[in-house]
């Protein structure tokens, strides 16, 4: 007989994924449109259903370090607004469509299918590129590129 501690199980359980359904703490909704900047708090989530023109998104705190555990979901349309995009967050689920100039997620980048990416430098961490997603763009792994180096 095989013992399975299932507190140490769940625990490990809640901490394994971006995807686990917590909910959210900013959401834009669909048939909203923005135009600005978005920032996100630290350990919070920002859903973006609706359409948004932005400058930048960002999960900053001083001193300009991206802050952990801000999550961007995008199932909606995400595009630049007057001057090139920068998004900037820990995690980013993409469903819908984001067109910026870079992406840099610290944490987990994962384009779900029929999401599509269109960037000029695409940073990640972590990557998951499921069935049916569209990428394009120069993407680079935060851990593994030097000055010129492309994966």
């Amino acid at each position: 007989m095989i013992e399975v501690n299932t507190k140490v199980l769940n625990s490990l359980k809640d901490n394994m994924t971006i995807f686990r359904s917590r909910g959210f703490d900013t959401l834009i909704g669909k048939g909203t449109s923005i135009r600005g900047d978005i920032a996100i708090s630290a350990n919070s989530t920002t859903v973006i259903d609706g359409d948004a023109a932005l400058s930048y998104i960002t999960g900053v705190v001083p001193p300009e370090k991206v802050a952990t555990k801000t999550t961007l979901m995008v199932n909606g349309t995400v595009v630049r607004f007057e001057k090139p995009l920068e998004i900037n967050v820990h995690n980013v689920i993409i469903t819908g469509q984001v067109t910026c100039d870079t992406i840099t997620v610290e944490g987990t980048l994962a384009i779900k299918t029929g999401a599509v990416l269109k960037a000029k430098k695409i940073l990640y961490r972590e990557l998951i590129i499921e069935t049916g997603a569209v990428v394009h763009g120069q993407m680079f792994h935060l851990d593994h590129t030097s000055e010129g180096e492309q994966t």
